[in-house]
């Protein structure tokens, strides 16, 4: 039987402090790294529809 070695889900070790990572993103970024994640806006967000009326028209399209 072969060895399987699957990704699994936990994180690997951290090599560095994340005081030492924050430090290291301001070098690069030129900000802090942002503490939270970034809100989706209104307009980026999955909506239904509205109007009703509209029909997908497969059933009509592929009849026989």
């Amino acid at each position: 039987m072969a060895l399987v070695m699957g990704k699994g889900s936990k994180r690997r070790p951290q090599v560095i402090s994340n005081n030492e990572y924050d430090k290291a993103w301001e070098q690069i970024f030129g900000e802090p790294r942002p503490k939270t994640r970034k809100k989706t806006p209104p307009h980026a967000s999955t909506q239904m529809h509205k109007d009703k009326t509209k029909v997908i028209p497969r059933k009509e399209k592929y009849r026989d």
